[in-house]
């Protein structure tokens, strides 16, 4: 008789004492969720410590142990592989969940969801089975969402991978044929290549040799068989693609180090005992009940969708705003452009704009005349421009490219040789050319209020301890500090959460070098990468708090590797590196931008927002009002809901009283206050499988998490008695929004210069004006705000005539 199958399982871990276990694999996936003491979590060569609260996924077929320390309550959800495959349509999946090493605001979600599973299937009632299984796809729900990626799938990000496509064609062959009898020389004819080439390409980019992958596939599926069928081992073998079951025995014995039929009687007391841990009891079952009825009374009664802020309005922050504000605009001969130029002033007047981030300074053509040699003509008209209008640099000095992003990885570069290096002669001279150019032009008063960063192009191999990135960063570092040492050199532009394996070498290897950057500097795109040992996958990430947690790993990876810096500049920040995604030009993105400053204020020493102007991505395809740029104003000159957020918190008054996930209350210290305050929902899960380039207006709401108002009140206690006028000014979607007044006008691709205008006048914030009266020192407002919405609030004591 086989086994019945069950998508999730779990049992009660309730041990006292240390028991040294042997490391082991199995088909099934295991989800550890600690509740008390620890427990060491050995995935093959790597140690995870988790801790109450923590959580670990073990993906199919890792090899893993546990060392418990003694006094551990824990709770092990096991997954069917099989059923978990059918239900996503792919074998290839990996799943990177792991609280120890990551950080994501659904691991609250898992919790409460494990929690909730646990609760309702011990209760005493009469169980409706049919609820506890929408509980456990709920549980799979969550985790497919926001920690699996099919690895068949995955993107590869910001570069363009030539080897995705050969990759994906072998996994592809082998999947469709592993039951056949297959050899090297049927796959390298199927893509024309040499078996030896083949044969080297494999073992290079898979880690192991034709046959070895062959067979690891062909293990995949036998193993469910083993486990879930009566096969004998000799038809398990045939039906896998196995010539003879000693073959079958051989490959399973180097994997699993055991025999087939030893597996099969392992899984089977594993069947009996749910897994490598003791079965729960009666006394374990009562202490997680208990458990979790006490994590349920301390949570919040407030509803998801109320927020009440009561704060003391005489204790507040000396003050929270840095004294720079950076913002990216691209290509730094773009500021040629009158139009440009006009739109970068913008900018510095209402949002407070002291630093403009550019880069291809060395523009072949523009900088580096046919001669090799330089030409500053067109630099300084750009510069003086800057300088005449009190603008600083943020100048990146690398070969960084300017693209126009569709998707992750689909781009129109007009300079196909962006990505060849300069010989590092001639580099050096380039950079000794400009030091000087500069310092005489400007003064070195002047560059010291500037910024100087060096990319990690990937071609300079910084991960490695020989890489060129060094070799270039310490000669431009030494160049520049030979006119001053306040001058302020850094990099290299790290992506978050995509290069953190990469990140965590590199603050090894600089630690340990003579020159240290100034400020280190990352990326953020609200991208994840996967490592499964052998290779990176990437996806999208709909963590609401992604950009803060991400910091948050890279600091601690930085303190753990003992690295110190200056100063943490994220040079990049957006939810995406698509310059075609109709978010941006939303409500939505106001939203997230609002949010994320207010996250992030005092946790970084610079935020450069990604990017300024549409103008950076204008293209043949722009032909319609707005194009989905990430830029706060668009083409034609109309400022988006992203611009008003960034508005909106340069009019806030700068010292903080308090802050949350919502809103940040702040005061002049002389009786005004103000409140930003936002509405943003997170992406959905439906905006994973979806090209970004791909998202209609119509669907917006599709892809974000709900539609719900906040209901919002702040109270402000121990203010002035007397009169307070309170205005307010807010974008949504039925106010001031560019992209939804031009929904209403039909979204037009034709528009012709008194509808822009019109459009122009009208995309603007609403502002409600009303009078407070306060006799108890205690000043209360209330708001709906709608989703997506932004808002400023100013309150100011009015004083009266005697």
């Amino acid at each position: 008789m086989e086994n019945l199958r069950e998508i999730v399982k779990f049992n009660i871990i309730h041990e006292t004492n240390s028991e040294p276990r042997e490391q082991h694999y199995h088909q099934n996936l295991d989800l550890l969720y600690v509740l008390s003491g620890s427990v060491d979590v050995v995935i093959d060569d790597r140690v995870f410590q988790l801790k109450p609260e923590d959580m670990v996924l073990i993906n199919s077929n890792k090899r893993h142990k546990f060392e418990n320390s003694g006094n551990l309550l824990a709770i092990r959800f096991e997954i069917d592989y099989y059923l978990l495959s059918q239900t996503v349509g792919s074998t290839q999946t990996l799943f990177l969940c792991n609280s120890v090493a990551d950080k994501n605001s659904a691991y609250d979600k898992l919790r409460h969801q494990m929690k909730e599973i646990v609760k309702y299937n011990y209760s005493s009632s009469l169980m409706d089975r049919c609820y506890l299984q929408s509980l456990n796809y709920e549980l799979l729900h969550i985790l497919i969402a926001n920690f699996m990626v099919k690895t068949d799938e995955a993107k590869v990000l910001f570069y363009n991978n030539s080897d995705k496509e050969r990759i994906g064609e072998i996994q592809s062959y082998i999947q469709g044929h592993y039951q056949s009898s297959i050899s090297l020389n049927d796959l390298a004819e199927q893509m024309y290549l040499t078996p030896a080439y083949l044969s080297k390409y494999i073992k290079k980019k898979f880690g192991m040799t034709f046959m070895d992958y062959l067979n690891n596939v062909r293990l995949f599926h036998a193993v469910d068989e083993l486990i879930y069928s009566n096969k004998s081992l000799t038809h398990i073998a045939m039906d896998n693609g196995f010539c003879t079951s000693a073959a079958f025995n051989k490959s399973f014995k180097k994997v699993f180090n055991m025999s087939p039929g030893e597996y099969r009687k392992s899984a089977e007391n594993n069947q009996r005992c749910n897994g490598p841990f003791k079965d729960d009891d009666e006394e374990s079952r009562q202490e997680v009940i208990s458990y979790i009825d006490n994590a349920n009374a301390n949570l919040s009664e407030l509803e998801k969708n109320s927020v009440v802020v009561e704060v003391d309005a005489t204790k507040f922050k000396p003050k929270f705003i840095d004294d720079v504000r950076v913002i990216n605009i691209g290509n730094i001969y773009m500021l040629l452009q009158q139009e440009a130029q006009n739109q970068l002033l913008e900018l510095k007047e209402k949002l407070g704009i002291t630093h403009v981030r550019v880069w291809n300074v060395f523009a072949r053509n523009i900088f580096i005349r046919e001669d090799g040699k330089s030409s500053f003509h067109k630099l300084d008209n750009v510069l003086d421009f800057l300088v005449d209008n009190d603008i600083k640099l943020y100048m990146e000095l690398g070969q960084k490219p300017t693209l126009l992003m569709y998707a992750p990885e689909r781009y129109i570069n007009a300079d196909d040789k962006f990505d060849e290096l300069f010989d590092y002669e001639f580099y050096k001279k380039l950079i000794k050319d400009l030091s000087i150019h500069l310092i005489n032009r400007y003064g070195v008063e002047e560059i010291e209020s500037w910024y100087f960063e060096f990319w990690n192009n990937p071609k300079l191999r910084m991960q490695d301890e020989d890489g060129q990135y060094y070799k270039y960063f310490d000669m431009i570092y030494k160049t520049l500090k030979g006119f001053s040492s306040d001058i302020r050199v850094g990099g290299p532009g790290l992506v978050l959460g995509y290069e953190n394996e990469i990140s965590k070498k590199v603050f090894d290897i600089w630690k340990k070098r003579e020159i240290q950057p100034d400020f280190i500097s990352f990326s953020s795109y609200q991208y994840i990468a996967f490592n499964d040992g052998q290779f990176i996958y990437g996806k999208k990430s709909i963590d609401r708090d992604y950009v803060i947690n991400q910091v948050s790993v890279v600091k601690q990876e930085m303190a753990d590797a003992g690295f110190e810096v200056k100063a943490f500049h994220l040079d990049e920040w957006n939810y995406t590196v698509s310059n075609r995604n109709i978010i941006s030009d939303s409500c939505e993105h106001a939203a997230y931008i609002m949010k994320n400053y207010i996250d992030m204020a005092g946790a970084v020493d610079v935020m450069s927002y990604w990017h300024g102007l549409d103008l950076y991505a204008e293209n043949y395809d722009t032909n319609t009002l707005l194009s989905g740029d990430a830029g706060l104003i668009s083409k034609d000159g109309i400022k988006k809901p992203s611009f008003y957020a960034i508005e909106f918190l340069n009019r806030a008054y700068s010292r903080e009283i308090q802050r949350n996930s919502n809103c940040m209350i702040s005061t002049n210290g002389r009786g005004s206050y103000s409140i930003v305050c936002h509405n943003f929902k997170a992406l959905s899960e439906n905006y994973i499988n979806i090209e970004e380039d791909e998202i209609q207006i119509k669907d917006l709401e599709f892809y974000l998490e709900d539609s719900e108002n906040l209901n919002s009140k702040y109270v402000l206690y121990n203010v002035q008695n007397g009169d307070y006028q309170i205005k307010t000014y807010y974008i949504n979607q039925e106010y001031g929004s560019v992209q939804d007044l031009w929904k209403r006008l039909g979204l037009s691709t034709s528009m012709e210069n008194e509808e822009i205008e019109f459009i122009k006048q009208h995309a603007n914030p609403n502002m409600e004006m009303q009078q407070v009266h306060v006799e108890n020192g205690q000043l209360e407002i209330e708001y709906v705000l709608k989703p997506m919405e932004i808002r400023l609030v100013q309150i100011k004591y009015q004083y009266k005539y005697e």
